[in-house]
């Protein structure tokens, strides 16, 4: 993760900075890292989350993106947001995995509710022993910095701007000093975590789980057929979804239920690609185990549109 990175402009740094609003309530600071869907805070921003559902907010524009927390490190208080959608137009961050010395001269933007939206500068003013480093603010705040936790740690002389860290903490007692978590602690970490997922990045548009069973009416085929016909008739409304399905549905994936649950691998990659696909169809039509428990994990993400398709006779509604 840490490749080129060219000099960049005050307004091209801030618009990679956001708001971390849970619960409706601002919360803290976050910043866009790898590409244009992750976030990087600290944990204990989020860590009271409902479902670890939060949003990112554009501090400028006001524009509003739907997070979950990705992968938490608890013992550096830092988590990995993933956005629902992209930040078009944004360029990320790159990490840094050299060490913080005793001296270097720092800088953070975050939002603090008690003193609005600038640049906090200050000094590493050396190692604690939980592998942390204690900064001295080069400002006398007359009160709590609350909102600048998750804020980058950028070197004072780094025109490239690589993050060198995340401030966690102020302290209580001595306003003026703060705790910062330095990048090279969770590099590798986080690195694998992103570089696992760009690994695995097949997300579907459409995801549809089919039914083991074939001797009901409407068969596996016969749903495919369905969906490729609803499909088409989108792309017919809304000729901007050509481009993006594609000419070819790439981007609409068939498995059996069966099939995603024949090993923990498959499991898993099966919950990704339902709590991320756009559009979610159920067969249904024999109420078959993996189905369901397909369907109920799909139903408690909340994620896009989901249907649930029952064939042979039944009728919604009916006494079974």
């Amino acid at each position: 993760m840490e490749a080129q990175a060219a000099q960049r402009t005050d307004g091209e740094i801030l618009s990679a900075i956001f708001k971390v609003v849970v619960e409706k309530q601002a919360s803290g600071t976050g910043f866009l890292v790898h590409d244009q869907r992750h976030i990087l805070t600290a944990y204990h921003v989020v860590k009271h989350a409902p479902q670890g559902k939060v949003i990112i907010q554009d501090a400028v524009s006001g524009v509003a993106y739907p997070a979950t927390t990705q992968h938490v490190i608890e013992r550096w208080d830092i988590a990995l947001l993933r956005l629902d959608e992209p930040v078009a137009g944004v360029t990320p961050f790159v990490l840094s995995h050299h060490r913080l010395q005793s001296g270097l001269q720092i800088r953070t933007f975050g939002f603090p509710t008690n003193f609005g939206n600038h640049w906090h500068l200050g000094i590493v003013s050396g190692d604690l022993s939980n592998g942390k480093c204690d900064i001295l603010f080069q400002t006398q705040y007359p009160d709590r910095l609350g909102g600048l936790s998750g804020g980058p740690i950028f070197r004072g002389d780094d025109a490239a701007c690589k993050i060198a860290g995340v401030i966690v903490e102020q302290d209580i007692t001595n306003l003026q000093m703060g705790t910062i978590v330095p990048t090279f602690r969770f590099y590798d970490e986080i690195t694998r975590v992103l570089r696992l997922e760009d690994a695995h990045d097949d997300t579907p548009w459409c995801f549809v789980i089919l039914s083991e069973l074939e001797e009901v009416t409407t068969t596996p085929d016969q749903l495919q057929e369905a969906v490729y016909k609803a499909m088409i008739l989108l792309i017919k409304e809304n000729h901007s979804l050509k481009e993006y399905i594609g000419e070819n549905q790439e981007h609409i994936h068939f498995a059996k239920a069966t099939d995603l649950v024949t090993s923990q691998e498959a499991y898993e990659n099966a919950v990704s690609k339902l709590c991320q696909a756009k559009i979610a169809i159920f067969d249904v039509t024999h109420f078959e185990p993996a189905v369901m428990l397909l369907l109920g994990i799909r139903s408690v993400v909340r994620r896009g549109i989901t249907l649930a398709s029952h064939g042979g006779m039944f009728v919604v509604g009916e006494v079974m």
